[in-house]
Parts: C-alpha cells; structure tokens; sequence
C-alpha cells in the first residue's frame, strides 16, 4: 500500500539502510532499466545523437558506450534519414553497429526493444519516451506487507494507494548534477511518479543533501511550483531521532 522512489540508486541504498535500522519491512525492487541493459544501452545513445546531432553530451555518452562495449562508433548518418519509422531505424542501427547479441539477456533486450518499436507507430520521438521510461525484462510484482522502494523509472505501469517521491531537489529532480540533461524526460519522470499514487503522493526535499561524497546545499525542485498549491498540504520537518536500542521488525498492517 506503500511506495518510496528515487531517481538516484544510491539514494535508494540510503533509505533501504534507514528502513532496515528503523525495523521497517522493505522490499527493494532490482530492476535495471532497459536503457542500462546491452543492446539497449548504446542504442539508446545513438538514437539521442540522431535526433539531436548538435548536443556535445549526447556524442559524449554515446562514445563512452560505445568504447565500455568495445563497438565501433558510427559517424556517417546518412543511412538514418528522419523519415525512417523507429523499426527501420533500430534495424539499420544493429547492422551499422554489427550489434549480435550472443547472451539470452540481450536477446530478451532486442526482443523488448522490437516490442517498442511495434507500438511507437511511425514517431522515433515516441519511441525514446517509451525507452527511457520501460521497466525493463524481468521485472516481478514486490511482496506484500512491506514497504516498496524502487527508481521512477522501475515505478512505471504500478500503483499504490500512497506514494512519497523523495529528492525533491534542483539537481536530482531535474538531475543535472552531471551536466547536460534532458529536460522532457526528467519531467515524464516526475508525472510518473505523480501518477502512481491513486490517492495521496507526498514530496519530500532537504536543505543539505550527502552525495558522492560532498555535502550540497539544495533547494526544492522547480517542478514542484507548477503544482496547484490548492493541491499540496505542507508537513512539519520531523526532529532528528536519538540513538537507542535497536528496533525489533515490524509489520505495517
């Protein structure tokens, strides 16, 4: 009945520590993301490069897989005209890239991939919304009686009656702590977020935030100004908890 996302995994380590101290039933979904996964990964990048030819970050991370996968970079585009559909073009992208996949793992990607490509119909755009925001292959239904900590991105397609979204934040949501980003997929994150809760969902942010190793100061994401404030009910911040004995498991029913 209870869901926490994250965009971040090490802030998902963070709280499943704290629910675990606290004696909190958790359930940790490990799914990774279809574009983390190979042949996804680097075909994703490539797509990202096609639609936006100009976007130094974009060429950038495509590199960077394209080099971790030991694939050659494709440089010539002129077999990839805009009016190609998301099937033709993921088609010439394989043969271009000489992508094989010889593990069942990929082949489950390609497959899912062919998936997507069926239903975005005729718009390459449609089809990287869809991939950014796709669960992946082996996702598997969370136990019951626990709470469910997942990504934004694992979330897609569930629901639960409450919802808390944490890491609020400018730099986490829109995450831009790494440079470029961008911006109309962190905001299909957040709506998907939003829309897993059927009655409640609760944003939570902090003055200071504790990641790879530095201590930012933070202020609240900008995408939750453009919520209807005749929408939203402020919450007290909660005092720190002192230390004592360590707590029994609990159920939450």
């Amino acid at each position: 009945d209870l869901a926490v996302l994250f965009r971040l995994n090490a802030m998902g380590d963070a709280l499943e520590e704290a629910f675990h101290r606290a004696g909190i039933p958790v359930a940790r979904s490990g799914e990774k993301p279809l574009i983390h996964r190979f042949p996804a990964d680097i075909l994703w990048r490539f797509f990202q490069v096609l639609q936006s030819p100009e976007n130094s970050y974009y060429r950038e991370r495509y590199r960077a897989v394209a080099a971790a996968r030991g694939i050659r970079e494709v440089t010539d585009f002129g077999a990839f005209q805009m009016t190609l559909s998301p099937h033709e073009a993921l088609e010439t992208a394989l043969e271009h890239h000489r992508i094989s996949p010889e593990t069942e793992e990929a082949r489950r990607v390609l497959d899912r991939l062919r998936e997507l490509t069926a239903g975005a119909g005729p718009d390459l755009g449609a089809f990287l919304e869809s991939l950014c925001l796709d669960r992946g292959i082996d996702h598997t239904a969370l136990p019951g009686d626990r709470v469910a900590l997942m990504s934004l991105h694992a979330a897609k397609g569930l629901e639960w009656p409450v919802v808390f979204i944490v890491g609020c934040e400018e730099g986490l949501l829109p995450l831009t702590l790494y440079g470029e980003t961008m911006e109309a997929e962190e905001r299909r994150l957040f709506y998907v977020g939003i829309t897993r809760a059927r009655h409640t969902v609760v944003f939570s942010h902090a003055a200071r935030r504790a990641l790879n190793g530095r201590v930012l100061r933070a202020d609240p994401s900008p995408y939750l100004s453009h919520i209807p404030q005749t929408l939203m009910e402020p919450l007290e911040r909660s005092g720190p908890r002192h230390a004592g004995r360590a707590h029994k498991q609990l159920t939450l029913f």
